[in-house]
């Protein structure tokens, strides 16, 4: 019982009924024409893995094609329908009805060849493309991946992406369009007598032989790989950890508080799994694994005990723990990176891109990776902790007599940067500015402490930028106005505006 498939090099309708009528106008007009180099591709690389040709030659012309089968139609209908999918035919199963369409790729620019500089790549891909070096230069900078082919058969796509490696000194990968999926190369058939033509025929002679080979070259990143899947998302969670330690330490300039501690174990909570997670693609065993979890975990310990009992044993264990820890995570992100180039991956500042994170997951190109996730909920924590650690800090005591004179408590006006700001230095050493854009009733701009010495004023801010202090000197000072010259040289007088009512400097409310 014979069984006929029908084949088309061009697109075909969308409409599944609508194709069988146009294959009979494509056969139409067709007629006696030699048939287009994808059919005969198509026909030598099928005759290669059925030297037998269990079918009967049928009808090729133009971009029509039609196959008979006359026997072992199980073992050849999966070959035909993979190789019409990776050469981009489309084939029509007369017998069931079915319409079997070609996947499309896109070809992904990823950036210069390793070991090639992107000035010399550009040069090369500038002359493949035949566009300005300015154009080729700003394609490959920056580590962005740009498409530069699409809607492609998976053959066109290689040859592209070839001719890109090759003659334009870049990487290239495939990436498959949403649409029909990819299909899974069959298994070789059983090996059959040769006919007398097939067998007369020899790849040195047919020029079709080679392009179908090519068809099994591979220069797609890997995917579905468990083991770089963890690499990648421990390594974009350490860097996550390292990213939000950096934004703590800058805003709370080590004060210490429960939140900051908190957040503090948050992060190195984030840090200790992405660690543990790079280990475990790297293939490490659960011995390694667990020795480094213990000590981070020893490092954590120390660190608090440290803070309560600074003892010289303690700081000696401190550091030695720390030293082996970090030296241990530099090794293990190297390792991480260097497997991950190996794999033909291109990396920016979190590492792999997301894009090639869900491909190596075998996720949905849409999918949340787990690492976002945790840094996303880390990011919350972290300023949730910044801001209740601001809240809770209190100002340092100052001694209220000496450090702290009368006259400069009260409410003072002065002139800065073209803008007039205002100022209220209280009893207990503390102070509250409010900028010219400031409206009436809303809270201050900044807050710190003040204190005089040594016939200086100094300034500590606690807010917004902890820490931040300010030394200015006394040049004048009377009971309405003083003049304090800043570090930069520039003379800043503060005029009286009024006084709150104060039992220790014994001063009456004045407006």
């Amino acid at each position: 019982m014979s069984y006929q498939l029908q084949l088309a090099a061009v697109p075909t309708p969308d409409v599944d009924l609508d194709v069988f009528a146009f294959m009979n106008q494509l056969r139409h007009d067709a007629g006696t024409q030699p048939a287009s180099p994808l059919l005969k591709r198509f026909h030598d690389a099928l005759v290669a893995q059925f030297p037998d040709k269990p079918w009967s030659d049928g009808h090729y012309a133009g971009a029509a094609g039609r196959l008979t089968l006359v026997r072992r139609s199980k073992e050849v209908v999966p070959h035909v329908l993979y190789l019409a999918a990776e050469l981009g035919l489309t084939v029509v199963d007369n017998k069931s009805g079915e319409v079997h369409r070609p996947p499309t790729y896109q070809v992904v620019l990823e950036g210069p060849a390793h070991g090639l500089e992107v000035i010399d790549a550009a040069a090369r891909l500038a002359t493949l493309l035949r566009k300005p070096v300015a154009e080729t230069v700003a394609l490959l900078s920056g580590g962005r991946r740009t498409v530069v082919k699409q809607g492609v058969s998976r053959f066109q796509a290689m040859q592209y992406a070839a001719a890109l490696r090759d003659r334009g000194g870049c990487r290239a990968t495939l990436a498959a369009e949403p649409g029909p999926i990819p299909r899974a190369k069959p298994l070789p058939p059983a090996p059959a007598p040769a006919a007398p033509i097939a067998a007369a025929a020899s790849p040195a002679t047919s020029p079709y032989q080679a392009p179908a080979a090519a068809l099994d070259t591979e220069v797609e990143a890997p995917e579905n790989d468990a083991g770089l899947f963890q690499v990648a998302e421990g390594l974009r969670m350490n860097v996550s950890s390292i990213g939000l330690s950096l934004l703590q330490g800058a805003l709370l300039r080590g004060a210490y508080s429960l939140p900051s501690t908190i957040c503090t174990t948050v992060l190195g909570a984030l840090s200790i799994y992405g660690t543990w997670c790079m280990m475990k693609g790297l293939g490490f065993g659960a011995a390694a694994r667990n020795a480094v979890l213990l000590l981070s975990l020893a490092m954590v310990a120390l660190s608090w005990s440290f803070s309560f009992s600074p003892s010289p044993l303690t700081i000696i264990l401190v550091c030695v723990l720390w030293l082996v820890g970090f030296v241990l995570w530099v090794v293990l992100v190297v390792k991480a990176v260097r497997r991950l180039k190996q794999a033909g991956l291109s990396l920016g500042l979190f590492g792999a891109s997301k894009y090639d994170v869900r491909r190596l997951g075998g996720l949905d190109v849409e999918a949340r990776l787990p690492s976002t996730f945790l840094a996303r909920v880390s990011f919350a924590a972290t300023v949730l902790c910044i801001a209740g650690s601001l809240t809770q800090t209190a100002p340092p005591p100052v001694a209220a007599t000496a450090a702290v004179p009368c006259q400069f408590v009260g409410m003072w006006d002065y002139q800065k940067d073209g803008g007039a700001y205002s100022i209220y230095m209280d009893e207990e050493g503390t102070y509250a500015g409010f900028k010219p854009s400031t409206a009436e009733g809303e809270g201050p701009d900044f807050v710190g402490s003040w204190r005089v010495e040594d016939n200086a004023i100094h300034w500590e801010e606690l807010f917004p930028m902890p820490g931040r202090s300010r030394v200015g000197k006394l040049t004048a000072s009377g009971e309405g106005s003083f003049s304090v010259q800043e570090a930069d040289g520039r003379s800043t007088t503060y005029e009286l505006a009024g006084r709150e009512a104060s039992k220790r400097c014994g001063f009456a409310a004045t407006p």
